[in-house]
C-alpha cells in the first residue's frame, strides 16, 4: 500500500504514517496514523474486497462499535460476496479443468493428485493463464465494482478502491446513506452452520422418537457469534453441542446421573476426548458431568442419540 496514493486525511493534509500492516491469505490489514492531526486509518482486504475506514474524530481511537461492525457485519458481507464469486466462477474452471487435461495429455477428469509429477510445472502454468490473465475469470458479470460497506456506523469515513476495466485504480468516497441502504446478507458461516445442526438434530429426533426445543447460546470456544452452540433438554438432562475448532463438542449435565456405558464405549473406539466428571476417559459407570468430541456428522448423531436413549431412560414411566 503506498503511503502517498491514500486519500488526504479528513484534516486535508496527506501526512500519513505507516502503523504495521498483518498480512494473511485470509485477510490483509494496513494501519495508518496522520501525523498531523493524529487520526487513525484502517485499510482491509480480502479477496478483491476492500474498504480505508478514517476516525472522524482526530484522536488515536476508532469508535467503540468498530470492531463489532468489522466482525458482524463488514467481514460477513464479504464473505456472502466471496460465495457468490466462486459459484460464479465455477462453470468456467469447470471447463478449465478439461482444456488443462487437454493441454497436457491426459484423460479429462483427471485430478490433480494422479496428474504427472513431471506435468505439474506445465498445469501450473496452464492454470495460472486463467487465474492471472483471464479477466472473464477474476472479475464475472455482476462484480465488477467494488462492494460498498453496509451499515457504516457513525466515527466513520470511509473509502474503497474501485477499478476500471483498464485495472486502473481510484479512490471513492463511501457516502452515509448508500453504506445506510445496503442491505447486510445473511453470514454462509451461519447459514451453513445453522443447516448442519438442523439436519443433526431433525435426525436425533427421529431416532429417539421423541420431540425436543434447542435455543442458542454463546460459542464456549472462540466466542464466534457466526457459530453458536445449542442447549436443549432430554429428559433431566442439559445438553450443550457446538463446533469446536475440527470436532463438535457435546456437554451434558445430568442431575440425577447418566449411564455412560455405550457413550464410553463409543467414544474410547474412534480415540475422541472423554471426560466424565472431569476424570479423563473415566470408566465411571455414572456420571453427573459429561464431554465428549465428536470427529463428523455421522458420529455426532450416534453420540447424540446413545446419550439422549440414556437420558430418557432415566425418566420415570
Amino acid at each position: 500500500m503506498d503511503i502517498k496514493e491514500l486519500p488526504k486525511c479528513l484534516c486535508g493534509k496527506n501526512a500519513w504514517d505507516a502503523g504495521g500492516a498483518s498480512l494473511s491469505p485470509n485477510l490483509t490489514q494496513y494501519n495508518f496514523h496522520c501525523g498531523y492531526c493524529n487520526r487513525l486509518a484502517l485499510f482491509l482486504y480480502q479477496n478483491g474486497n476492500n474498504v480505508l475506514l478514517i476516525a472522524a474524530d482526530p484522536v488515536r481511537t476508532f469508535p467503540e462499535r468498530t470492531d463489532i461492525w468489522l466482525n458482524e457485519i463488514l467481514l460477513s458481507t464479504w464473505r456472502d460476496r466471496n460465495e457468490r464469486l466462486k459459484a460464479a466462477q465455477k462453470p468456467l474452471e469447470d471447463r478449465w479443468w478439461n482444456y488443462a487435461c487437454d493441454e497436457i495429455g491426459v484423460p479429462r477428469g483427471t485430478t490433480f493428485e494422479d496428474v504427472p509429477k513431471e506435468k505439474h510445472a506445465q498445469w501450473r502454468a496452464f492454470w495460472a493463464l486463467l487465474y492471472e490473465n483471464y479477466r472473464a475469470y477474476r472479475v464475472p458479470e455482476g462484480f465488477e465494482k467494488t462492494l460498498i460497506p453496509p451499515q457504516l456506523p457513525q466515527g466513520l469515513a470511509a473509502y474503497i478502491l474501485q477499478y476500471d476495466t483498464y485495472g486502473k485504480a481510484s479512490w471513492e468516497e463511501v457516502t452515509r446513506e448508500v453504506s445506510l441502504a445496503q442491505p447486510v446478507p445473511a453470514d454462509p458461516i451461519r447459514v451453513r452452520h445453522d443447516k448442519f445442526f438442523s439436519e443433526v438434530f431433525t435426525e436425533v429426533r427421529k431416532n429417539l422418537g421423541c420431540d425436543f426445543t434447542t435455543e442458542y447460546v454463546p460459542n464456549a470456544y472462540c466466542g464466534a457469534k457466526c457459530e453458536p452452540w445449542f442447549r436443549f433438554i432430554l429428559g433431566a438432562n442439559t445438553l450443550i453441542v457446538g463446533p469446536r475448532k475440527r470436532v463438535t463438542t457435546i456437554r451434558v449435565t445430568a442431575p440425577q446421573g447418566l449411564n455412560t456405558r455405550k457413550i464410553r464405549a463409543a467414544a474410547v473406539k474412534v480415540e475422541t476426548t472423554y471426560t466424565a466428571d472431569g476424570g479423563w476417559q473415566s470408566d465411571i459407570v455414572t456420571a453427573h458431568e459429561l464431554e465428549v468430541h465428536a470427529w463428523d456428522k455421522k458420529q455426532l448423531v450416534e453420540f447424540l442419540t446413545i446419550i439422549g436413549t440414556e437420558s430418557l431412560a432415566m425418566v420415570p414411566a
